[in-house]
């Protein structure tokens, strides 16, 4: 029970520290509003973000923005079903801040972003009562919405022009980690009472790395590739126990548990961006390696997620000295393999149109950019089909034990749907 609660308080301590809203929507207002692009058309200190080669390609600055957006998910099961449905909204909101300067070697820059949330993510899930279930498989599991957005995310990296138009890039995200030992000792196994309990918690920085190649073959057109490491949130938990005459002295009986909280897959991009007079048009091709995909339990799913590749266009167009519009949109496929088996993910295609503006203007010396965004997501109807077959019987196996006992809750299954909206607001000022 003391172990029980201990993880509990260490859960609600840690609880800030998961995958930003960033890995979600991206980082600053010009990209977003351009779908989620950046390899090779970002422009400010974002592209710690995006691809850290292009530090070489703007000037010192820092910038600062907000993100605000909600998402309502309905999860209804099908009639017949002993889920319950789930209609709720999920709130992003956070705070960013990045910044970009030379260092003193030549051709060298060196940038920064960080990412805050500004409110907590509180997402019902929908239960089957199937008591027995350890793994919690009789949950509906909206989590690929939820909890990623709590936490923040910091990102370091430098970049150096190898040539006029080739550069590299390498960074660091940064994440924290928790270790929570606790030591137990039992002068007396019948008196427990005069158990010694020695808890602690340790939290430590992990780096996950990023790395990127910038290329200009022509004035107008750009190459860009990049990859970002997986990220995840871990809680170590090791137990060791100590009994007077039945363990050795200094020999205790050791257990560990492993939470992994909302893992963040790999990325791979590629980036072409053209320019043409007033307008820019780019597009991001994205690799994400979901099939590495780890539970809170730090367990892939029963069936594995799958790989998938995202598209995403942008185009900007410069109407005067002052202004400039933009707009993109995005394709995400699910990673989420049909659920018909005893898990439950909730997971759909989505698609983003994003809309926005930026302003400029120079104030005694200061060079000072306003940009803004508006986005748009609809989460595409999904109908999950429950299999019933004698490898996964959906019959109460047990009917004198509580709930329903299946091995494949949620049948006969259940359905996702929803929409999201979202804006923000960036300004930066070059020095």
């Amino acid at each position: 029970m003391r172990k029980r609660l201990f993880l509990i308080l260490l859960l609600i301590y840690s609880g800030s520290l998961y995958a930003s809203g960033s890995d979600i929507i991206g980082f600053g207002a010009r990209g977003i509003s351009m779908g989620n692009t950046g390899v090779s058309a970002g422009n400010d200190s974002s592209v710690v973000f995006y691809n850290a080669a292009l530090l070489t390609e703007t000037g010192n600055h820092l910038m600062l923005g907000t993100t605000l957006t909600d998402m309502y998910i309905d999860i209804v099961p099908f009639e017949g079903s002993t889920g319950e449905s789930y209609g709720g909204v999920t709130n992003m909101y956070g705070l960013y801040i990045s910044g970009r300067h030379n260092l003193k070697f030549s051709n060298f820059a060196f940038g920064f972003g960080i990412y805050l949330p500004t409110n907590r993510i509180h997402l019902e899930r929908s239960f089957f009562p199937d008591e027995r279930e350890r793994f919690f498989t009789n949950k509906i599991h909206p989590e690929l919405y939820g909890v990623r957005s709590e936490g923040e995310s910091i990102y370091v990296a430098a970049a150096y022009r190898i040539f006029s138009n080739l550069s590299i890039g390498a960074g660091a995200i940064m994440k924290i980690n928790s270790n929570a030992p606790s030591y137990q000792y039992l002068p007396s196994i019948t008196k427990t009472d005069q158990m010694y309990l020695n808890l602690a918690a340790e939290e430590k920085i992990k780096l996950f790395p990023m790395a990127g190649i910038y290329y200009r073959p022509l004035d107008n057109l750009s190459i860009g590739f990049s990859y970002r490491s997986n990220t995840y949130f871990k809680i170590i938990s090791r137990s060791y126990t100590e009994v007077k005459g039945l363990t050795q002295p200094g020999q205790p009986n050791v257990s560990e548990e492993i939470f992994n909280f909302q893992y963040t897959p790999s990325e791979y991009s590629g980036s072409l961006t053209y320019r043409f007079d007033d307008w820019v048009f780019t597009t991001d091709i994205v690799y994400e390696e979901y099939s590495e995909y780890q539970d809170s339990h730090n367990q892939k799913p029963v069936v594995p997620f799958n790989d998938i590749v995202s598209v995403h266009f942008g185009t900007e167009y410069t109407l005067n000295d002052f202004l400039l519009l933009r707009g993109g949109y995005v394709y995400h496929p699910t990673p989420v393999p049909e659920q018909n088996g005893r898990t439950n993910y909730a997971d759909t295609d989505t698609h983003y149109i994003t809309l926005g503006a930026g302003l400029k203007w120079n104030y005694e010396g200061w060079r000072l950019h306003l940009d803004i965004y508006s986005l748009f997501m609809l989460f595409e109807k999904r109908e999950n089909k429950k299999s019933e077959t004698a490898a996964e019987p959906v019959i109460d196996e047990d009917k004198y034990t509580d709930g329903l006992q299946s091995k494949n809750p949620g049948y006969p299954g259940f359905t996702m749907s929803g929409f999201g909206y979202g804006g923000g607001i960036s300004l930066s000022i070059f020095y």
